[in-house]
């Protein structure tokens, strides 16, 4: 009996899911049924001035697609600097050119990118992270210990998919797919 991996994460905007591409490249049966969507959230821009920030933190590569659809008429102040957390996030930055300046290299999570930022963020700094509604605030409370004045604004929210197929549906409440598997692709 061949097995077939379901993978219900979502596909995002930016890029197609590496996660698929690795399945198929080993010669893996994956179907993706992505149970979660993002959707924008509209953010007033006016009342956030870029050029007050000393730093944007972006955590995720949503974060920067949603971000940049909100100032993408906007130039982005050279001051401002940009830390990132992960590769594909930081690639999604630079494809927007925004100036990356912090992005850890071994672990592509907020405490990571914390250890990064410790040494240069000053206490009185300015600091936007736009990111998820459903976002953790690990870096809101740290950066904040450390004396910055730290702003932080959802331009996004993740929501349950509304839109899947009958097919889809009825493959997951198959008895055959008893179990879940996490696999992470980097």
């Amino acid at each position: 009996m061949k097995s077939t991996v379901i993978v219900t994460r979502s596909q995002g905007d930016v890029e197609p899911d590496p996660l698929m591409r690795v399945l198929h490249q080993k010669g893996i049966d994956a179907v993706h049924i992505p149970l979660v969507q993002q959707r924008a959230i509209h953010v007033d821009v006016t009342s956030i001035e870029l050029e007050r920030y000393d730093w944007i933190i972006f955590t995720s590569a949503n974060a920067v697609k949603y971000f940049h659809d909100h100032y993408k008429a906007t130039h982005f102040p050279s001051s401002v600097k940009v830390a990132t957390v992960g590769k594909k996030t930081a690639d999604v930055a630079k494809h927007y050119d925004y100036p990356v300046l912090i992005n850890p290299e071994q672990r592509f999570t907020a405490e990571s990118l914390y250890e990064e930022l410790e040494p240069r963020v000053k206490k009185g700094d300015r600091v936007l992270i736009p990111n998820s509604k459903q976002s953790r605030d690990l870096l809101e409370t740290k950066l904040t210990g450390l004396g910055a004045r730290v702003d932080v604004h959802a331009f996004y929210e993740t929501i349950p998919s509304t839109n899947l197929t009958r097919d889809q549906l009825s493959m997951l409440n198959n008895p055959i797919y008893p179990w879940c598997l996490r696999v992470r692709v980097r």
